[in-house]
């Protein structure tokens, strides 16, 4: 049991030195772990607290009046439980620097009015602070064996759970984290929903590293309840693992995983290995790693597309680790090393897949699919994570069709994108495009996408004719005008200038409005 500053003051021992509190309340909340005698004036760096300090106040002769504020206030620094003062000896009353002291650090302070040795005290107090510390360890080893046995015994979840119970006397509830009651002891007499600060203690229940629930106690929490929780939930933990329960538990530690290799929250290769390891992601020979980034419809419930993904990478792949970072589904696989040209048409089943289970529950569908380059290392996967995550972001915002991407397909964009705020590339649009953009903006003309079309047809103007859907008299008379406006891209570093700066154009027209200066250009 404990001791508080109440329980000490109420012992026969001290009740002979006529104890009266003079600082402090609340005193049964003050737990003394130790009770020291001294006279020395420095006495505070020597405590560690929770002590009770017994003193005539000896030290505290022909001090100055700071000097006893700073005795007190280097005691109440430490944490000393209580300073009991006996009088007589030193002081016949307790000084009043000190007592002012007391009372503005919040440290009880006890005069006492008879003489006591103060050996008889510290032997009786240290007595029962042994005493209480053996009960301690013997209840421990008590609640030890009784949820040993009960691993032992095999009898499940439930019957542990009424284990824990019987040894808090109250009862006990197992909560998973999406807040199922997974097992009770008294299913009438526990409110899941209840005040957990007043009427119930917790503790978390941790499988792999990764927290999957809460043991509860339906009761205010003591010392010997908190006994019964911590040896309760490592006791519920390993029935988990036992069992094959933790399923929940190994989706939030893959989860978590994935969460981190995107947000570089890790603090080694090596952690990252043994994570993967723990979590049953071992590549085997003859396969690589891959990054998959699912990008869903808003109106698809993240939740729900990360389970979709979950059953449909597992189909596909076997071995995978699923994650959501931000509103992006993150699937890490191991996929054959010869998959070679097929890879476009697995993601693309993966998709389809994705697709089909979200049609069969909730709705919604896959936007986009990007994959990032395959990988020898598991810690080779944070770089590939990050490709298939911009290049989702990329294909989403420039509003492709194509539905399946690899990062490759997307190498120049994410080249472009980082310097999409360059001023350097302000200047190498207006060079290429300039004229054509103000053009563009003033006639209301749609010059661009023609000369876009124009240049992705090999410069074929029937073949442009045919993309745009127009007529080829209207395709040729826009073509002349592009050619007086930027010139025959006839040559190819010409042609491959202009690829570019249409594809920045593109980039930089998607955040939002960034061209009006060059747009108000004058032309010529």
């Amino acid at each position: 049991m404990r001791l508080s500053v109440r329980d000490l003051l109420d012992l026969p021992v001290v009740q002979r030195a006529r104890p009266e509190v003079l600082v402090g309340h609340d005193l049964a909340s003050r737990d003394v772990r130790w009770v020291h005698t001294s006279e020395i004036l420095d006495i505070g760096p020597l405590l560690k607290g929770g002590e009770v300090l017994l003193t005539t106040g000896l030290g505290l002769v022909g001090a100055s009046a700071e000097a006893q504020r700073g005795y007190v206030r280097a005691l109440a620094q430490r944490g000393l439980a209580a300073l009991l003062f006996e009088l007589g000896r030193s002081f016949p009353a307790a000084p009043e620097e000190i007592v002012a002291a007391a009372a503005h650090h919040n440290l009880p302070l006890v005069v006492l009015h008879a003489v006591v040795p103060f050996v008889e005290v510290t032997e009786t107090v240290h007595q029962v602070i042994v005493a209480a510390e053996v009960e301690r360890l013997r209840r421990t080893e008590q609640v030890n064996a009784e949820l040993i046995d009960g691993l032992l015994f095999g009898t499940g979840l439930p019957a542990l759970i009424g284990r824990i119970g019987n040894l808090a006397g109250c009862p006990a509830l197992l909560r998973a984290r999406d807040g199922r009651i997974v097992a009770t002891t008294d299913a009438a007499g526990v409110d899941p929903g209840a005040d957990a600060a007043s009427v119930t203690c917790a503790r978390t229940v941790e499988v792999f590293g990764t927290a999957w629930g809460d043991l509860v106690l339906v009761g205010r929490e003591d010392a010997d309840r908190a006994t019964v929780l911590e040896r309760g939930a490592v006791a519920v933990a390993l029935e988990l693992a036992r069992t094959g329960s933790v399923d929940p538990a190994l989706r939030g530690a893959r989860r978590e995983l994935v969460r981190d290799m995107a947000r570089n929250t890790f603090r080694s290769a090596e952690e990252l290995t043994a994570r993967a390891e723990v979590v049953g992601f071992v590549p085997t020979a003859g396969r690589q790693l891959m990054a998959i980034c699912f990008g869903v419809d808003a109106a698809t419930p993240l939740a729900r597309g990360v389970s979709a993904a979950v059953i449909a990478a597992r189909h596909l792949f076997g071995m995978v680790l699923v994650g959501d970072v931000d509103r992006d589904i993150v699937v890490c696989a191991a996929v054959p090393r010869d998959v070679g040209g097929s890879l476009r048409r697995a993601l693309q089943r993966l998709a389809d897949a994705v697709d089909e289970e979200l049609r069969l529950t909730t709705g919604g569908h896959v936007v986009a699919v990007t994959a990032g380059p395959g990988v020898d290392r598991l810690p080779e996967l944070v770089r590939a994570i990050s490709n298939a995550r911009e290049s989702s972001a990329l294909a989403r915002h420039l509003g492709w069709g194509v539905r399946v991407l690899l990062s490759a397909d997307l190498g120049m964009h994410r080249l472009l994108a980082r310097l999409v705020d360059d001023p350097e590339l302000d200047r190498f649009i207006d060079e290429q495009l300039g004229a054509l953009l103000r053009h563009d903006a003033r006639h209301g003309r749609d010059m661009l996408p023609t000369l876009e079309a124009h240049l992705a047809n090999g410069l074929s103007k029937t073949a442009t004719a045919a993309a745009l859907g127009l007529r080829r008299q209207t395709v040729y008379g826009r073509l002349e005008r592009i050619e007086a406006l930027l010139g025959e891209p006839h040559l190819a570093e010409r042609r491959t200038a202009l690829d570019l700066a249409i594809l920045a154009w593109r980039l930089r027209s998607a955040g939002a409005g960034r061209h009006r200066a060059l747009l108000n250009r004058p032309e010529g």
